[in-house]
Formats: C-alpha cells, structure tokens, sequence
C-alpha cells in the first residue's frame, strides 16, 4: 500500500515537473 502510494506520488511529481517545464519552454520561446 505505501509503495504503491510512493510510487503515484513520485509519478505525479513527475508529470507536474513535466507541466512546468514546458510552461517555461513556451514562456522562453
């Protein structure tokens, strides 16, 4: 249960840090 909810929240990080980046790639281009 705990892996499995440290495995989505570590999914979800990556989806935001994702979100982000290519907010900042439009932002720059």
């Amino acid at each position: 249960m705990v892996l499995a909810f440290l495995s989505l929240e570590e999914a979800l990080r990556n989806v935001v840090a994702k979100t982000w980046f290519l907010c900042l790639v439009n932002l720059y281009r």
